[in-house]
């Protein structure tokens, strides 16, 4: 995976390898909506809990578009995290000083329209609304983007040019600009139930199937799906199980891994750790673990 970072909230990047990505469902549709929405120019959400494939799937479509256009920006992605500091300026860009002179630098949203590309906007309720405002123009049928600082230049979006927002709708308290969801095609994810999920654990980190599967289990209680852990809508991702299966395929005690996973639970605390591993305790034993 070939990377440039821009600081800590803007990267660009392509997916060089062809990612691990196993469809929520026999009969989901949600990698054709991304298809069809690509060639017909819309905008996409992407909407679920933390760690349940967003990101996953996107660099999935991105490698597959990469592989059919063979050309240097298409499938390239530049993700935006989008946060309170985040303002309009940064997306677009802006003149810096070079000694006497000033020089204009794209900024990310200019980047993607001059050449093409993905504009990933993550977690894209967290930003300011006057950076929201940005994209507006962007994600309806003018497809433009204007700039003002460039003499009110307008670019409009090549073919191959895409806007993708995700976030999680459980953490976010600021609301969006009301008529802003409407530009998008909302595509709903989760995580996957206990049998898919195991495939995905044990195709990437190489684990057998019973293990896999374990820890698929013990991933679906914690979120709340079993009982005895109060830590109902819990976002356990699936990264954290493949993390788990890895260091217990190098030999760490199967218990004290899967006992670690509750702490990077925003719900985890030192008080409440004695009733995650008492729960935990109680469905390990009920596995055979």
């Amino acid at each position: 995976m070939s990377k440039e970072s821009k600081g800590k909230s803007i990267e660009t990047y392509r997916v060089e390898k062809k990612p691990f990505y196993q469809p929520m469902s026999e009969e989901s549709t949600e990698l054709k909506e991304l298809w069809d929405c690509y060639l017909d120019g819309s905008a996409v959400a992407l909407i679920g809990p933390t760690g349940c494939g967003k990101t996953t799937l996107l660099e999935y479509f991105a490698y597959e578009v990469a592989q059919k256009a063979k050309d240097e920006y298409s499938g390239t992605i530049t993700t935006v995290l989008c946060h309170e500091d985040l303002n309009a300026r940064t997306l677009i860009g802006g003149y810096i000083l070079e000694g006497t002179n000033s020089r204009w630098v794209d900024g990310p949203a200019t980047t993607r329209i001059r050449n093409g590309g993905i504009l990933y906007l993550d977690e894209l309720p967290g930003a300011r609304p006057n950076a929201m405002t940005v994209v507006y123009s962007m994600t309806d049928h003018r497809r433009t983007l204007t700039v003002d600082d460039l003499d009110e230049q307008v670019f409009v979006a090549p073919d191959n040019f895409m806007v993708v927002a995700a976030w999680n709708p459980k953490y976010h308290n600021r609301k969006m600009i009301e008529s802003l969801p409407g530009r998008f095609w909302h595509i709903p994810l989760d995580y996957q139930p206990p049998e898919r999920e195991a495939k995905i654990i044990q195709e990437i980190a190489q684990v057998d199937k019973k293990m896999a599967f374990t820890l698929a289990q013990v991933g679906d209680h914690i979120r709340g799906a079993g009982t005895g852990i109060r830590s109902k809508g819990a976002d356990l991702s699936t990264g954290q199980l493949i993390k788990a299966a890895k260091l217990i395929k190098r030999d760490h005690d199967p218990v004290v891994i899967i006992k670690r996973l509750p702490q990077s639970l925003t719900s985890y605390s030192v008080e409440n750790k004695k009733n995650f591993d008492e729960a935990l305790e109680g469905i390990l034993h009920n596995m055979g673990v």
